[in-house]
């Protein structure tokens, strides 16, 4: 497969994401880093696959190539680096996407503040999409649900956002 051809099509059908989802017992919320292909060709993602890794699904009549293993979207962040893309568009959203990736990489993401920084970046990378969307806002509040009342040096009695209220 030719590196410029296969950087063509994973521009032009590729997608970066972030997701924020609660997961296991704790119902902690996690950040996943994926990027998807969706094709009518399940060979052709197939190839790509032995490539970065993934798993392909049917989903709605077409063929999609989801790739979510740290290790894996390590391979595809290495692919696009130092390639020039076409749309400045997707460039940028590389660029964004990559950022959240090393936060991840890093462990940052297990931190209250690496969780804050990757919400910050993906509300750029996720400016036209509403699926999977929890904003900064909807972050912070979920990690720190007594944040504005610390700000104010007062914990309401019966508090249930936090241990430090009366309520636990």
């Amino acid at each position: 497969m030719n590196n410029n051809w296969l950087l063509g099509y994973l521009e032009g059908q590729g997608r970066f994401s972030i997701v924020m989802k609660k997961s296991g017992p704790s119902k902690r919320l996690q950040v996943v880093a994926d990027f998807s292909v969706k094709s009518d060709d399940s060979e052709l993602l197939r190839d790509i696959s032995k490539l970065f890794g993934g798993k392909i699904y049917s989903k709605s009549g077409a063929w999609v190539l989801k790739i979510t293993k740290l290790k894996d979207i390590l391979k595809v962040v290495k692919f696009f680096e130092g390639k020039e893309m076409t749309s400045k568009a997707q460039r940028e959203t590389f660029q964004t996407w990559k950022e959240c990736v090393k936060l991840i990489e890093n462990k940052d993401h297990l931190t209250n503040e690496g969780m804050l920084a990757i919400a910050t970046l993906r509300n750029n990378l996720h400016f036209k999409d509403k699926w999977n969307k929890k904003s900064f806002c909807a972050v912070k509040a979920e990690i720190d649900p007594c944040g504005m009342y610390k700000i104010y040096g007062e914990i309401p009695k019966g508090c249930r956002g936090c241990s430090e209220g009366s309520g636990r």
